[in-house]
């Protein structure tokens, strides 16, 4: 299943996902990344606790996340970014291209899906397109080094 909204201004970026990532949605216009945000923060069993007047910490490792509102998706192009969803809300693996336009061979493998998981809570757009925030995750590699 490949799904490609009409290209257009702004970034064009795409979701590889699928066994062999065969399959495809690309963000063009009038479908956008709006209002990316990128962070890391550590994974499940770092600590951080107070000791006497200082504090210990250890961090195992951190993750690398970006958080996005998929925006202007026609009923079409909602149906098929909700395939997506599908496929990282069981722990599928994705692959994730910052500039499909200028760096098409600029992948970044292994990203997983963190919200939303159980319950998608899409909003209208004022034309009744849809919008949902969602967030992403990479334990290697770091996504707001790769949107620049």
């Amino acid at each position: 299943m490949t799904f490609i909204t009409q290209t257009g201004p702004g970034r064009v970026s795409q979701f590889l996902w699928g066994a062999r990532a065969q399959n495809t949605f690309t963000f063009g216009y009038p479908a956008s990344l709006d209002n990316p945000r990128f962070w890391r923060e550590p994974q499940d069993g770092s600590e951080s606790a107070q000791v006497n007047d200082g504090q210990d910490a250890w961090i195992t490792t951190r993750d690398f996340r970006a958080a996005f509102q998929a925006r202007w998706l026609d009923p079409q192009a909602w149906a098929a970014f909700q395939r997506f969803l599908d496929w990282g809300a069981v722990g599928g693996t994705f692959a994730f291209v910052p500039d499909a336009v200028n760096a098409p061979l600029f992948v970044i493998p292994g990203c997983l899906l963190v919200e939303p998981f159980d319950k998608p809570s899409p909003s209208l757009e004022v034309n009744g397109f849809q919008m949902i925030d969602f967030m992403i995750r990479n334990p290697t590699y770091d996504l707001g080094l790769a949107w620049r």
